[in-house]
């Protein structure tokens, strides 16, 4: 029978060697605003969620001047936005 146990951790600072508490904290503290406490009373589980890359990619200048030349804005005679 396998051991499933051979490669188990043997204490708690090995168990959480491999996960980057020390540089999530920094990054809760400096870049969103908690405190060390709010930090480390969220799950990990929502951590990672709350840190995850999203999909979509807020739309730079680039595509901000393709969109805009695309879709220019609509002018009267007066020069102004009717839309405004």
């Amino acid at each position: 029978m396998p051991d499933f146990n051979a490669d188990a951790p043997s204490n708690d600072a090995e168990l959480h060697d491999d996960w980057p508490f020390e540089a999530w904290l920094k990054l809760a503290v400096g870049r969103y605003g908690l405190s060390p406490q709010e930090f480390w009373s969220i799950s990990v589980k929502d951590w990672l969620t709350l840190t995850a890359p999203t999909e979509r990619q807020a739309l730079n200048r680039e595509g901000f001047a393709a969109l805009s030349a695309r879709y220019p804005d609509i002018k009267d005679m007066n020069n102004h936005d009717p839309n405004r």
